[in-house]
């Protein structure tokens, strides 16, 4: 168990080598709880070398997150899954219901139609279905979408 949380966190520093460059911090936030969790670990493991200012930037920014839920009076909607939809599968899961296509949810959300793959494929895994009239509905039974009008 141990080594798979060594290689776990090598390769999120890797993630995080490659992002910093660029910026991202999105890509890290959209991915949740899980993510925070991961990146906690990695900055104390990555503080005994010295200072972690882009780790210390990501997490910054999930308290952000966390606090414009709270303020808006979102807050996290508890969900009966094993693994929980974040933010952003979330919104990516209502544009499907819209009937949005990849392209459009894409464009909607500023995001590269990879990404929208890789969510959509997320989503169909954490519900369990395979196609998004599946996810559509199921998310409706779990009360993660109001029902139809």
């Amino acid at each position: 168990m141990c080594q798979q949380e060594t290689r776990a966190l090598d390769t999120l520093s890797e993630a995080v080598r490659l992002a910093e460059p660029e910026g991202f911090i999105r890509s890290f936030v959209d991915e949740g709880t899980p993510m925070e969790a991961l990146l906690y670990q990695l900055r104390k493991r990555e503080r005994k070398n010295g200072h972690t200012p882009y780790l210390d930037t990501l997490l910054v920014a999930f308290q952000q997150e966390s606090k414009a839920h709270v303020s808006a009076g979102e807050g996290t909607k508890a969900q009966p899954l094993p693994e929980p939809l974040s933010e952003r599968e979330l919104q990516v899961l209502q544009l499907i219901e819209q009937g949005s296509s990849n392209l459009e949810i894409a464009q909607e959300l500023v995001i590269v139609i990879d990404t929208v793959k890789r969510h959509v494929s997320h989503i169909f895994s954490k519900l369990g279905v395979q196609k998004r009239v599946q996810a559509v509905r199921k998310a409706r039974e779990l009360g993660l979408l109001d029902e139809e009008p």
